[in-house]
């Protein structure tokens, strides 16, 4: 699933958001993008839990993304989960 953040804008915003989620469900795979202001998740728990994490965190997303993956024409990275915290952006 993924969400889009309009208050995720930096780094420290990012940890605090893969953080939420990662109590919520430590074996969560969590991507950040600040500068677009999206998170990627892939977890064993439901989105409504998600985002209830998500704003506890005073992160509330602006919208869920259905339907959405990510490739070449979007022009992000494609491939295997990334560690927790890690950025695929290099931020």
């Amino acid at each position: 699933m993924q969400f889009h953040l309009d208050d995720m804008t930096c780094g420290g915003c990012a940890r605090t958001v893969t953080k939420a989620i990662q109590l919520l469900d430590p074996d969560a795979s969590v991507v950040t993008d600040p500068p677009a202001r999206l998170v990627k998740v892939q977890t064993s728990a439901s989105e409504a839990e998600v985002v209830a994490a998500l704003r506890e965190a005073g992160f509330p997303p602006a919208r869920a993304i259905t339907g959405h993956s990510a490739g070449p024409d979007t022009g992000r990275p494609q491939g295997p989960p990334l560690p927790a915290g890690a950025s695929a952006w290099g931020r």
